[in-house]
């Protein structure tokens, strides 16, 4: 058993150590630090010596910091995509608004068109309305235009799109106006059998469908006769299409119109033939 002299000789023995080790530390450090500085070969060499032993271990450690690296990339990536891909969305949703309104721009303009093209009474006054409503149904076919008195429209005034008859005005406002369809069930409209030249009324049968009425004793019309305006009457004007004969049976001849009574979208309004009032102020005569 060691007395408590012993114990503190060894205390100090070992606490001289220390310093003596601590000292040694420090003077090799220091001497490390200068040969270092001075580029010595043999720093140089246990320099690379220990990058030769440290590298698998940095490897090793590296390895979860580069795939965090990926998977951070890979979100990042994910996102730019989920924003291009909510762009070029939008981006087709607006195109595809522009693709439809430029398909009814385009569809305008070719009725324009061809209005501005079909044949024009010159000596009639001419009003080029849209159709703003359709009143269909089991016992009126009529329309509404966006033209009306001030504009020149009258009342029994032909009305006409690009391809022939449509009917007539029948009621005027001040900027409106509705038109009996020839198909109506109170249509009459004289005709006249251009083939043939024989004289008909023709009368609307609230169908699609027109039906020749009056016709001359011993006429036998033919399919796919042409029928255009007679004149009579002086509310349409002469050689306007008409329709053309779809059947002919015993005792019914019926007719298909020749207007695009189903899709009608700008039509064209024609002065009386009898009307000898000058167009209001402001509307021009063409």
């Amino acid at each position: 058993m060691k007395t408590p002299h012993a114990r503190t000789s060894i205390s100090l023995l070992g606490s001289r150590r220390g310093r003596w080790i601590f000292a040694g530390l420090v003077s090799l450090a220091l001497v490390s630090l200068i040969l270092g500085r001075i580029e010595h070969p043999l720093v140089l060499a246990l320099r690379a010596a220990a990058a030769d032993v440290a590298r698998p271990a940095l490897e090793l450690a590296a390895r979860p910091l580069a795939g965090l690296d990926r998977m951070a990339e890979w979100f990042r990536g994910m996102t730019r995509l989920a924003a291009e891909n909510a762009r070029l969305r939008e981006e087709n949703a607006r195109l595809a608004r522009w693709r439809d309104t430029a398909l009814v721009l385009e569809r305008e303009n070719n009725r324009l068109r061809t209005l501005l093209n079909a044949p024009r009474f010159s000596t009639l006054r001419v009003v080029t309305p849209r159709v703003i409503g359709v009143a269909g149904g089991p016992f009126v076919r009529s329309i509404l235009i966006n033209a009306g008195q001030v504009d020149g429209v009258r009342k029994d005034q032909a009305v006409v799109d690009e391809l022939g008859l449509v009917g007539r005005v029948v009621e005027v406002g001040n900027h409106a106006a509705r038109v009996l369809l020839v198909t109506d069930l109170n249509s009459r409209v004289p005709v006249r059998d251009v083939e043939r030249d024989e004289l008909a009324i023709l009368r609307g049968r609230n169908d699609a469908l027109l039906e020749l009425a009056f016709l001359p004793p011993d006429t036998i019309p033919k399919v796919g006769d042409l029928l255009v305006t007679s004149g009579d009457g002086g509310i349409f004007p002469p050689d306007i299409p008409v329709g053309r004969i779809a059947a002919v049976e015993k005792d019914l001849v019926t007719v298909t119109p020749i207007a695009l009574l189903d899709r009608l979208d700008f039509v064209q309004v024609l002065g009386r033939v009898a009307d000898v009032v000058e167009p209001p102020d402001g509307v021009a005569s063409p």
